[in-house]
């Protein structure tokens, strides 16, 4: 029980000094090299995403740590411009929910977010679920999809598309995936991280 509470308190400071370095690093830039911000203004719109980002960074290992099994938060909309997000390895659909809400501002939706336990299934596993998902939605048929995906969140997606050839998917974007596999797999002890190692058949 000690060792899981020095992991998450060491992952918690990790995240809360990563926002505060971030933060200067931006101030140190606008400061020497104003010429890139001239033209730049300030979102304080944004804000509160930032602050629900770090505040969702800092409490979703506890998240993580009481997902059983795989399902999905839909957020309806009447929009036919829908869009798929596909958190990373021992994620938690709160990753995505400043993203989700942003795109709501977008007017885009529904908005579908995943919560896989990434550590007890395989990518195939994973994108069936989606499959399966859309097979029970019949409503969510006639949407235009777009799979956004983080990390492991990417080859899911990926996966899903190129597998279950869902028609209505457009486009894919993926956020530091490693579509040539990652050698820091090996440290992981998952059927999900094996499939991304370099070299693997996937």
């Amino acid at each position: 029980m000690f060792i899981l509470k020095l992991i998450l308190f060491t992952y918690l400071s990790f995240n809360i000094i990563q926002y505060i370095f971030t933060l200067l690093l931006r101030f140190y830039e606008k400061k020497n090299n104003p010429e890139n911000y001239h033209n730049a203004k300030i979102n304080l719109k944004l804000i509160p995403y930032s602050l629900l980002e770090l505040f969702i960074s800092i409490i979703s290992p506890f998240i993580v740590l009481s997902k059983l099994s795989p399902k999905f938060w839909l957020i309806h909309s009447k929009n036919k411009n829908g869009v798929i997000l596909i958190h990373g390895y021992t994620r938690a659909p709160l990753d995505m929910l400043p993203l989700a809400l942003f795109l709501k501002r977008k007017n885009l939706g529904p908005i579908i977010i995943t919560n896989f336990p990434t550590t007890k299934m395989t990518i195939e596993e994973m994108a069936l679920e989606i499959k399966n998902f859309f097979e029970k939605k019949s409503n969510l048929k006639n949407v235009n999809w777009t799979v956004i995906g983080h990390s492991m969140g990417g080859i899911i997606g990926k996966c899903y598309i190129a597998k279950f050839k869902n028609i209505n998917v457009n486009s894919l974007i993926t956020i530091a995936s490693p579509h040539k596999g990652t050698k820091i797999g090996v440290f992981a002890k998952s059927k999900s991280v094996s499939e991304i190692l370099p070299n693997s058949p996937l």
